[in-house]
């Protein structure tokens, strides 16, 4: 077994490998073969450059050593380079000027699927294009590093045996096809300038013939065929100036998209079409300087090897399809993250007044948890799994809902919010000032996050033992009898049960609905569905113009507010479901909810017949539950609103113990602002 392993892995990775002098003997025999056999030479040699991590000698010294055997050997360095000149003559690079580590793909969708399939499957060799043998021969993940670090005179003198292997006219002809690069470039440029959704949100208002990105291809075409005519040099200023119109171009589409909401497919198309003008400023820039008459030695194969290397990582850059998540998703999840951004400032108390405000408003969402409680504990029995979950689902997504129109506070909604408004009040430079001001805003936030926790046990925890006592005394009977009491205080217990992993679970519950929330937010901004509302010639002949803009504008406003009530609803009732599915043992542990669950144990046991072990397990469950929830909620929030700024997360981690330090040494700030 272990044998056939080594053999396929062998295989994989260009078969046995060879020691120098038998690859440079193979390549006597190599110069007759087919375009496979000669690619699999050529892998072999590049596989004993690369060498392992436990090999005596580094790549450097590898290609040393390569060299001086092509100096001592000129038959077989001139085996050598017609191995490699016959490869390059079997097709065009074209395809590898344009595509390698460029998104080639019209829509996210399929270029995330095509880089998936170059992650598993080796790329077809296709007959006149050698878009397959780049990936086929340098197919290691570190080739780029490797090939990048040679040092200046290392890959000097093997530019200069290949120039010497390879014919001119086909040397001339990798320049006409990087010209042809270009052109195809230009043209994909503008084509996805005047997609609608780009070109709806474009500040060019001007004739066609003079937007930007069409008259980029223009000049690009002009270029390409100049440089198949032989000249073309005075053209690259004009060309480069004008990739400066592109970016511009982009820019301002991307400004758009920072004020009316993103889509991930829309960021796509405008990451793929700056990618198309680095490209072509690349690719001019060196064919500019190869043609040059003026150009030195030393910068022509600077040029061109830094030419080499950027092929090769975006080659191997194609087969990570994370790499084009991560570009696309940055601009969206920023976006997001901004959203929730500003909830959240308006959910910082600043002052005395807005904090008694924000307490006020947990009292009474606090309060209003009491009727979710006793609900919770109304659900007939007897009812099958999916309509158990679907009747706790419809109880908290109902209540969070009701509790948003209300202008009721819930404490464990707010981290996630928060969070992202203190991540936004990191700026990039370190002055003491900018740091005043994070530590002042955490400073704020945990003292918001205290009231309103403090407001929801206050209301929840009275509110239960008063219902329950008044209708004990109208049935005669409590609400939950004593095994089920004591299996409530005994499920939220600290030492006794899940609880501790339980809250940090809905911890990432509470960060996923705010985040979500904020992303349908998004959604309705970028689709522009108020205007689209409004504009509606049917809806408006029903409602009226006057009641369908309110109606549209109420929509907006409360949109976010009640998906995160619905989704952390349904999630907090189907979470046990999808556990059970799967086999895992999965519950969720909400502070409030919680809370109110242990004061109807206590009230049906009796205040004093509970044990002192009792009590601390009543105490600790709601201290250790409410700290995981929005514990676990804010360092989700905080850490992606990190992400989607750029920020690092060594300097995010470093502020954040500063401000928790600062808050620290002076407790008592927060507990002055609660009085």
């Amino acid at each position: 077994m272990n044998r056939t392993i080594q053999v396929w892995r062998s295989a994989l990775r260009g078969g046995h490998a060879r020691d120098l002098n038998t690859i440079l003997q193979l390549a006597l025999e190599a110069r007759d073969l087919d375009e496979p056999e000669q690619l699999d030479w050529l892998r072999s040699l590049v596989t004993w450059l690369r060498g392992s991590r436990r090999d005596e000698f580094s790549p450097e010294a590898r290609v040393n050593l390569l060299l001086q055997r092509l100096r001592q050997h000129a038959e077989l360095a001139q085996a050598a380079g017609a191995v490699i000149a016959s490869v390059l003559a079997r097709g065009s690079a074209l395809r590898i000027f344009c595509e390698s580590g460029v998104p080639s793909s019209a829509s996210f969708p399929k270029e995330l699927s095509g880089r998936l399939s170059r992650s598993l499957f080796p790329q077809l060799l296709t007959r006149g294009s050698l878009a397959g043998a780049l990936p086929r021969v340098f197919g290691a993940s570190a080739d780029d590093a490797w090939l990048g670090a040679m040092p200046q005179a290392s890959r000097d003198a093997l530019l200069v045996w290949l120039a010497d292997s390879i014919p001119l006219e086909r040397r001339q002809a990798l320049v006409r096809e990087a010209a042809d690069a270009v052109w195809v470039l230009g043209n994909r440029g503008a084509s996805i300038a005047l997609m609608a959704d780009v070109a709806a949100r474009a500040d060019h208002d001007g004739a066609l013939a003079d937007h930007p990105m069409l008259r980029l291809e223009d000049a690009c075409r002009h270029f390409a065929r100049r440089i198949a005519e032989g000249g073309g040099e005075a053209d690259i200023e004009a060309l480069l100036a004008l990739t400066g119109d592109g970016d511009r171009f982009f820019d301002d589409v991307r400004a758009h998209l920072e004020e009316r909401g993103v889509s991930l497919d829309l960021v796509f198309q405008i990451e793929r079409g700056r990618a198309y003008l680095q490209r072509i400023r690349l690719l001019a820039g060196v064919i500019a300087t190869v043609r040059s008459p003026h150009t030195e030695p030393v910068e022509r194969s600077r040029v061109l090897w830094a030419l080499f290397v950027e092929l090769v990582h975006g080659e191997l850059q194609d087969r990570r399809p994370g790499r084009v998540v991560a570009q696309s998703l940055h601009l969206v999840a920023r976006k997001t993250v901004e959203r929730a951004g500003e909830t959240g400032e308006e959910g910082i108390a600043r002052g005395t007044s807005a904090l008694r405000v924000i307490f006020l408003s947990a009292l009474g969402g606090g309060a209003f948890i009491t009727l979710t409680t006793f609900i919770k504990y109304l659900e007939p029995s007897g009812l099958p799994p999916f309509f158990h979950s679907l009747y706790h689902a419809l109880n908290y997504g109902g209540s969070f809902t009701a509790m948003h129109f209300l202008h009721l506070k819930l404490a464990t909604k707010m981290p996630a919010m928060t969070a992202s408004a203190l991540a936004s009040r990191i700026s990039d430079d370190a002055s003491p000032e900018a740091d005043k001001e994070l530590v002042d805003t955490a400073a704020a936030i945990v003292t918001t996050q205290l009231a309103a926790l403090l407001g929801n046990l206050l209301g929840v925890i009275p509110a239960v033992f008063v219902v329950e006592a008044g209708l004990s005394a109208l049935t005669g009977s409590h609400m939950l009898g004593d095994v089920k009491a004591l299996h409530v205080i005994e499920s939220n217990s600290p030492w006794d049960s899940g609880s501790i992993v339980f809250a940090m679970f809905t911890g990432v519950i509470l960060w996923a609905s705010g985040w979500i929330a904020s992303g349908v937010d998004n959604a309705f901004t970028f689709h522009n569905v108020r205007e689209t509302l409004v504009s509606d010639g049917g809806l408006r002949a029903r409602f009226g113009a006057a009641r369908l803009a309110a109606g549209a504008d109420w929509i907006a406003r409360h949109l976010g507010g009640v998906t995160a009530a619905l989704i952390m609803g349904f999630a907090l009732a189907f979470a046990p479901l999808a556990g059970e599915f799967f086999g895992i043992p999965l519950e969720v542990r909400h502070v409030t909810l919680v809370s109110g669950g242990l004061s109807l144990s206590a009230s049906a046991l009796g205040l004093g017949a509970l044990g002192a072990m009792q009590w601390a397990a009543i105490v600790a469950g709601i201290l250790t539950i409410g700290t995981c929830n929005l514990f676990v909620s804010f360092l989700l929030a905080f850490w992606m609103a990190l992400r989607a700024r750029g920020i690092p997360a060594r300097r995010g981690r470093a502020l954040l113990w500063r401000a928790s330090l600062a808050i620290l040494r002076d407790p008592l700030h927060v507990f002055r602002e609660l009085r």
